[in-house]
């Protein structure tokens, strides 16, 4: 009897030692396979990557730039006009007279210039209203851009955040099963020495199968995850990124009231200054 548990434990560690360098079947996930075109990714070139590609940003500064000339032709109403005319005319001198009738007998070919001057003296700060309306139209469009592109910064954050939580949940569903593939081996190795029952292997085989199922549901978040993050970044196509976790972590927020946190982000929140120019 006690040959034979030692039979068994020895079958137990040379189990778990094949377990160690490869277990058979396991599911190889994304994390565990490093490709050799893996891009690493910072966050902080997500976000340069983001506002480079990202066509709501542009459109955004457009418009602000359009804005920008409706000032410009609103304040050209209070600069002087000015306007050149030229006037010729040319006659032929066998033109004076003509069959049955005299003509003008003063045509002469002529030609004359002149300019106009105009200047608006007041028309009862009608023109002075529109330019203030203008600019203040462009100072709207200016914070609705930067209200775009700081809302284009927080997603490219948030996607490559969830990024991260994917890859380190992925990691952790492939150690579980490396780690109940080990418990099955080993409750296989006492089932054969007939020190455990079959019942217990089934249980270990249990817990094995929804590891496997974990994992491939951790998997399939990590590339939902990948393919939400390329998109935000504007890539037509998913990229194979691998998220650098940031090396300095974020200090918490000082606690502060919530009557001063709504009224911090009235001030500071570009879209409400931009509702309040317009």
């Amino acid at each position: 009897m006690k040959a034979a548990k030692n039979l068994a434990l020895m079958f137990a560690l040379l189990g778990t030692c094949g377990a160690a360098q490869e277990p058979p079947g396991a599911p190889k996930g994304t994390a565990a396979a490093t490709s050799s075109d893996e891009k690493l990714l910072t966050i902080q070139e997500a976000e340069a990557i983001g506002v480079r590609n990202n066509p709501q940003i542009t459109v955004g500064k457009l418009r602000a730039m359009q804005s920008r000339e409706f000032v410009r032709e609103a304040r050209s109403a209070l600069m002087p006009e000015v306007n050149l005319s030229v006037t010729a005319a040319d006659a032929n001198p066998g033109s004076r007279i003509s069959a049955g009738s005299l003509t003008n007998p003063i045509l002469f070919p002529r030609a004359a210039a002149g300019a106009t001057v105009n200047q608006l003296i007041t028309d009862f700060g009608r023109t002075t209203n529109l330019v203030s309306s203008s600019q203040f139209h462009a100072k709207a469009e200016d914070q609705n851009a930067l209200a775009t592109q700081q809302d284009i910064v927080l997603a490219v954050d948030e996607a490559f955040y969830n990024t991260l939580e994917t890859h380190a949940l992925l990691q952790v569903a492939e150690d579980t099963v490396k780690t109940r593939q080990t418990l099955v081996d080993q409750v296989q190795a006492l089932t054969d020495a007939k020190l455990r029952s079959d019942l217990d292997l089934s249980f270990s085989k249990v817990d094995l199968a929804r590891a496997k199922l974990l994992l491939l549901e951790s998997n399939n978040n990590y590339e939902a995850s990948l393919s939400t993050l390329s998109a935000i970044l504007g890539y037509p196509d998913r990229q194979n990124f691998k998220p650098v976790e940031p090396e300095q972590q974020a200090s918490a927020p000082p606690l502060l009231d919530a009557t001063q946190l709504i009224q911090k982000a009235v001030q500071q929140r570009p879209e409400i200054q931009a509702m309040q120019m317009k």
